[in-house]
């Protein structure tokens, strides 16, 4: 609060930590605020940095509730903010963070230009390994080059991978019909998926892989349990959305009736006087 009444770098440095701190509580809506605080006036003293991180945060805020046109749109204010410091790690990996919105959002040529671009003039070895991850991902997704997907898949140590990584590995192993590797790929990404909404997804890749196996009912089992899992997620997010939004109706009313009760107090003195 201190720093929030200060001008200049220490307030917009206040409302970006403040931000941060909120976002790690998953009050998301109030972290959005502050990050456009931090951001705007970050730019306007040509802090690139924190108003680049700004946007970022906001990016990755709107990736974790599954608003990846949004979060795009904020990678990209990232990266103009990003292209004009001297550190181009921030620029580099923010513009591997748009390819995953590209990826996420089925612009998958818009993706692989990026990722293509970015290989060629990056040298960090951790950001190069997951752009090659994020290219076989996309290739595999796209169904055309499946002994190219698995080629650099099988040049990254699977440390690297995620659950699609396993579940797309897995189809491009059926393409091949190497039905072994792909059983492993498809159960292990089952393995290391975190929480329900990982596994819905892995049950739409199951479902697929099963289709291109002919076994059309163990397709429609793994399909109807995805649409099941994503109709209970988007269920409770529309409850956690009411929830927010009778809490928000709730406060306002209250402050609301508190201003008039003053109100009515100083008229009521005023009287007396």
């Amino acid at each position: 609060n201190y720093f929030a009444d200060k001008a200049g770098k220490y307030r917009y440095l206040s409302n970006y930590y403040h931000g941060i701190a909120l976002k790690n509580m998953k009050k998301y809506q109030p972290a959005i605020v502050a990050f456009e605080k931090a951001g705007n006036e970050a730019f306007q003293y040509e802090d690139y940095l924190y108003s680049g991180l700004s946007e970022r945060n906001k990016a990755t805020i709107f990736n974790v509730i599954g608003n990846n046109i949004a979060a795009q749109n904020y990678h990209k204010k990232a990266i103009a903010s990003f292209e004009n410091i001297p550190n181009k790690s921030y620029l580099h990996y923010a513009v591997h963070s748009l390819a995953i919105d590209y990826f996420n959002n089925n612009e998958k040529e818009q993706a692989l230009i990026l990722i293509d671009s970015l290989c060629s003039i990056t040298s960090d070895r951790n950001l190069l390994t997951r752009s090659n991850l994020l290219k076989a991902a996309i290739i595999a997704n796209k169904n055309e080059n499946p002994k190219y997907s698995i080629e650099l898949y099988n040049s990254i140590p699977e440390r690297y991978y995620t659950f699609i990584d396993y579940g797309l590995k897995a189809i491009a192993y059926q393409e091949l019909e190497k039905k072994d590797s792909a059983d492993y790929c498809i159960n292990t990404g089952y393995q290391v998926a975190n929480g329900v909404a990982a596994k819905g997804t892995l049950d739409h890749l199951n479902s697929q892989l099963e289709k291109m196996r002919g076994n059309y009912k163990l397709a429609y089992i793994h399909v109807d349990h995805a649409m099941m899992i994503q109709d209970s997620l988007t269920r409770a997010r529309l409850q956690e959305s009411a929830s927010a939004a009778q809490r928000d109706y709730y406060h306002q009313e209250l402050l609301l009736q508190e201003h008039v009760n003053c109100h009515r107090k100083v008229n009521s003195f005023a009287n007396e006087s």
